[in-house]
């Protein structure tokens, strides 16, 4: 998923509707403290797939456009959220 657009049409279509925008590899780089590639250098992708859904949870996604990282697809209870 990585090099679609998210980051560019994310805000756009955010601002189409009125609504807030979410990167969230952004919220978990503000949260960690730590960019995503030294997440996955120092504690292996594993952590950064739980980190992705448990930042995911943390978002209230109403009138919210969220960019998520390209993980959520293996998870069926994050694409329902």
């Amino acid at each position: 998923m990585a090099g679609v657009g998210k980051s560019t049409v994310g805000p756009a279509l955010a601002k189409a509707l009125g609504f807030s925008y979410t990167d969230l590899d952004e919220y978990i780089q503000n949260m960690q403290g730590e960019t995503i590639q030294e997440i996955v250098e120092t504690q292996g992708e594993r952590m950064l797939l739980f980190l992705e859904k448990r930042r995911m949870f943390e978002i209230d996604v109403r009138r919210r456009v969220v960019a998520p990282g390209g993980s959520i697809i293996y998870h069926t209870d994050l694409m329902q959220y």
